[in-house]
């Protein structure tokens, strides 16, 4: 996508060192839309002394505009970011398809906190309980977003910032749930839109020039 016109407004993304991942999709959506931003991973240290005060609720990430407005949430960010950049080009059609994208990513962040509660878990006893359930509920979400997908992306005929948001969150629920998703049982679907997205233009050139992430980040197989 060009817009070369709007790469003067700048962008700082902020987030703590193990965040790295998780903050991929954003990073993912901005070189996409040709924006121009900076990022900073910080230490706890360094957030809690420099930033965290200053933060709606005190959340890393955090997305800094060029006026010093703040927005937190991945989630939150991407959707702004797909709002104010991309026109129609990452949206639906209508309403119900606006609403369907929205579902779509609420339905990942809901699979990732998940994944986390049961990833994070630092009792051994208490993480083996949850991962039953956890396992459980993830198959079944999968199953669900596999069923809504269509040929090569979430909403049948185009592209939609969902699909930048789950491809860019890939490596970091494929490192939680400790198996490959797109080469899991439900793959097809996936494989495509995920195929689709990496072979966008500014998103291949992005891993390209960053190749630390490219393997770092992102499994292998898909390419």
């Amino acid at each position: 996508m060009d817009l070369s016109n709007e790469t003067q407004f700048q962008y700082q993304l902020i987030a703590l060192k193990n965040q790295e991942m998780l903050v991929e999709p954003v990073i993912l959506l901005m070189e996409y839309l040709n924006l121009s931003y900076t990022v900073e991973f910080c230490t706890e240290t360094e957030w809690n002394t420099k930033h965290k005060a200053v933060t709606p609720f005190g959340m890393s990430p955090v997305l800094v505009e060029q006026d010093g407005k703040k927005i937190v949430r991945i989630k939150n960010i991407c959707r702004y970011l797909a709002c104010v950049w991309s026109a129609d080009e990452l949206w639906g059609k209508n309403s119900h398809e606006n609403l369907q994208i929205d579902i779509i990513v609420d339905t990942i962040e809901d699979m990732r906190q998940d994944l986390a509660m049961y990833y994070y878990e630092p009792l051994p006893g208490v993480k083996a309980g949850l991962r039953d359930f956890i396992y459980k509920n993830f198959n079944y979400y999968i199953n669900k977003l596999n069923d809504m997908a269509g040929a090569k992306s979430f909403l049948i005929d185009k592209l939609s910032w969902a699909d930048i948001f789950f491809y860019g969150l890939y490596p970091l629920l494929n490192e939680m749930l400790g198996k490959d998703i797109v080469h899991s049982q439900w793959n097809q679907p996936f494989t495509t839109i995920f195929k689709n997205v990496h072979n966008l233009p500014s998103i291949k050139e992005y891993f390209i020039k960053n190749h630390h992430r490219h393997s770092a980040l992102t499994s292998a197989a898909i390419y």
